[in-house]
């Protein structure tokens, strides 16, 4: 039975595919559900937005926020991120893509404790594979400068951000 369902989910994806464009067209709107694995192994999800300047231009920006309590004092996490996209023409359903991403990360900690931030400006490499004209699954790489502030400690790196994998829909 799980082999049908694996044939069956194939292939939809195939003949969706076939069909699908390559890339979102100039005043699409497009709304995205992240997995972000950061550089220090953490997991972290996100919701964001796109919108299409032109066919080959988007702007985007991103909000992530997790509020956690364990009989002590409570944490809220929160990141957010803009950035741009420069979408290359593709080969059939796939939108390889560049950009910049601009972002900040912080924590609210109840109890005067001290807040940890980060910010970071990073060169972003990606690519859309686009399921049909609606509807993608992209991966994208997030390289360049950090800095964070932790109990007074300031620290800074260069390299690899994150790595991120993400679902668009896209309205027309």
């Amino acid at each position: 039975m799980r082999r049908l369902i694996f044939v069956a989910v194939g292939l939809a994806l195939v003949a969706t595919a076939a069909f699908a464009q390559g890339a979102p067209r100039k005043g699409a709107f497009g709304m995205q559900t992240a997995v972000i694995i950061t550089s220090v192994g953490s997991t972290a999800g996100a919701l964001g937005a796109k919108y299409m300047v032109t066919d080959a231009i988007g702007l985007r920006a991103a909000l992530g926020i997790l509020n956690q309590s364990s009989g002590g004092p409570s944490t809220t996490f929160f990141d957010l991120g803009a950035g741009f996209e420069y979408h290359f023409p593709g080969k059939g359903a796939v939108s390889p893509y560049v950009g910049a991403q601009l972002g900040y990360s912080g924590e609210s900690v109840s109890g005067g404790a001290t807040t940890p931030s980060d910010f970071g400006l990073n060169a972003v490499f990606g690519a859309e594979f686009f399921l049909s004209s609606n509807f993608s699954w992209g991966g994208e790489a997030l390289v360049g400068f950090n800095s964070g502030t932790s109990g007074g400690v300031t620290t800074t790196s260069i390299g690899t951000g994150a790595v991120a994998f993400d679902l668009t829909w896209y309205l027309d």
